[in-house]
């Protein structure tokens, strides 16, 4: 499989409780015992800003799993490699996050899905956990408003401003539906790859994991479980972790400002997308289907190849070429 990423900036708050840190989250084990030595590891695979930070922490408490490199996301900083896959195996740290563009941020021999999961494979993990946020909009704009709250707090007289390089990056105009569906295509290719080598995939989406964040653990141990783990788990009890306040009946008006908010109406209205403007919608409207639905979209079991799962690509996944 040969594929190709756009170069591009996903816009992130620099306050992120899980991505660096020194492992303190094992506080929450509640567990007799810790994975047993040939216990496989789990991937969470997603863009984040999607439930996954609580996700990742009601793990740790229910299993006894701890973060690869003690960090939630370990390769944010770094390019991952096989040495550091081997290493958090070796030392029993089973639990990682990477987002699709940390393959490629910082070069390295894994850029590619295949080539990373392939590594990941070879260092023992078995599981990804897949979670996208069908609503990329409100995904965009929930990080936004953060970094924005944050760049006030240091400059009480910031002011958003449309023509900013840093807002274009953030929000990714001009291109947004471009932009989206690249998004759309990397994340699928990536399970793609997963699947292939022979990954159990565990799907989420946003509404499930907000829903339920303990069904969305229960589902994990499932597939833990249908890989034979010798160990008992704790019942789930969900840690809450979202950094931002919930915001009923948002507008793209309240979290911008009205120029911003004229430029993004004007790129989605009028396109499949358009629904997104709709802040406090988490799915697609009935009648209307995305052109990339990803591997995930409205599944709600264990995907495998021994399972004989079928793995549902988007429309041109594995067709591109670099």
């Amino acid at each position: 499989m040969r594929i190709y990423f756009i170069l591009y900036t996903i816009c992130y708050a620099q306050t992120c409780p899980d991505c660096r840190g020194d492992g303190s989250d094992t506080s929450l084990l509640q567990v007799d015992s810790r994975p047993p030595p040939d216990a496989p590891g789990i991937i969470i695979w997603s863009y984040g800003r999607s439930a996954t930070g609580s996700l990742k922490r009601s793990l740790i408490s229910a299993t006894g799993y701890t973060y690869c490199r003690n960090m939630g996301e370990p390769f944010a900083d770094r390019a991952p490699n096989i040495q550091s896959l081997q290493r958090c195996m070796r030392k029993g740290q089973l639990l990682l996050m990477i987002k699709p563009q940390h393959l490629f941020e910082h070069g390295g021999a894994l850029q590619r899905p295949q080539d990373f999961f392939q590594a990941a494979f070879q260092a023992g993990f078995r599981i990804v956990v897949g979670s996208f946020r069908e609503n990329q909009l409100a995904r965009d704009l929930s990080s936004f408003e953060l970094k924005t709250r944050q760049d006030r707090r240091k400059l009480p007289d910031y002011v958003i401003d449309p023509n900013s390089t840093a807002v274009k990056r953030c929000l990714h105009y001009p291109g947004i539906v471009r932009y989206y569906e690249e998004l759309r295509t990397n994340y699928s290719l990536g399970l793609e790859a997963a699947y292939n080598l022979g990954y159990t995939i565990v799907p989420f989406s946003f509404q499930d994991l907000i829903r339920d964040t303990c069904k969305g653990v229960r589902r994990t141990i499932k597939a833990l479980r249908s890989l034979k783990v010798s160990q008992s788990f704790k019942d789930c009890s969900a840690v809450a972790t979202h950094i931002s306040p919930p915001h009923a009946n948002q507008t793209v008006d309240s979290a911008t400002n009205a120029e911003v908010a004229s430029i993004i109406r004007a790129e989605l209205l009028g396109t499949p997308y358009q629904w997104m403007l709709d802040l406090d919608a988490t799915d697609w409207p009935p009648g209307i289907e995305p052109q990339k639905p990803v591997p995930t979209w409205h599944m709600h079991e264990l995907i495998s190849k021994e399972g004989n799962t079928f793995m549902r690509l988007p429309n041109d996944a594995g067709k591109r070429s670099l």
